[in-house]
């Protein structure tokens, strides 16, 4: 009798890893309607939004939730890629950055949002100071937390290097969206997850596809997910 193939540890500590998170993402989705959560999660919104109107923490904050609008940010990623990879490299890198923000962008933007349609904390919490002026669009999740680490997440799979600053200014882009007043923590935080999780799969989903057909065995990609 032919022995059942065990799954690799690898493929056992992926599914562990993504259970883990969708357990997470689900709690930051049910926070609004679990009353000790929603203390908790209201009260960090107040210590990280303060009331108190500080400027240059004000206009630094406004300047990291619009990084990702910045041409120079850009630019200076660009160089630091080439210099890092290659022009060959880069390019690579630049597709699938592109399709995994694209795909994020259309999954958190715009279906997870309108599936909860979490008011923003600004139009229904009292002493919530809005820095800026806010999106219209539902809260949760937080579509900024998303694509910063969904960004993270596919640059340094390539860049590995570069791993600990790209998710640095990651956190930094998540939190001044609470600062700012635009979302709750728990937006956040399923943002961030989200958007992590995303990217590991269309980049291992990717990645398989690109090996099967240099292998010649693309009939195999679905069994070996």
């Amino acid at each position: 009798m032919a022995e059942v193939e065990k799954p690799s540890k690898s493929k056992v500590s992926r599914i562990f890893t993504f259970c883990i998170l969708v357990s997470l993402f689900l709690l930051c989705a049910i926070t609004p309607s679990l009353k000790p959560l929603q203390h908790v999660d209201t009260a960090l919104l107040k210590l990280l939004n303060p009331n108190n109107e500080v400027i240059i923490v004000d206009q630094l904050m406004c300047a990291l939730s619009g990084l990702g609008k910045s041409l120079l940010f850009w630019l200076i990623l660009l160089c630091w890629l080439y210099v890092m990879r290659g022009i060959k490299r880069l390019l690579q890198i630049a597709l699938m950055l592109l399709l995994v923000l694209l795909l994020t962008d259309l999954l958190v933007g715009k279906l997870a949002k309108n599936l909860w349609k979490r008011p923003r904390p600004s139009t229904v919490e009292v002493g919530v100071r809005e820095v800026t002026k806010v999106g219209s669009s539902p809260s949760f999740p937080s579509a900024h937390a998303a694509n910063w680490f969904a960004g993270a997440k596919t640059i340094s799979s390539f860049v590995p290097e570069g791993k600990f600053s790209l998710f640095f200014i990651a956190s930094l882009v998540a939190y001044s969206r609470v600062y700012l007043g635009a979302h709750y923590p728990s937006d956040v935080i399923a943002g961030c997850i989200a958007g992590y999780a995303f990217a590991s799969l269309f980049i291992y989903v990717g990645k398989l596809l690109v090996l099967k057909m240099l292998s010649g065995d693309i009939k195999c990609v679905l069994i070996s997910l």
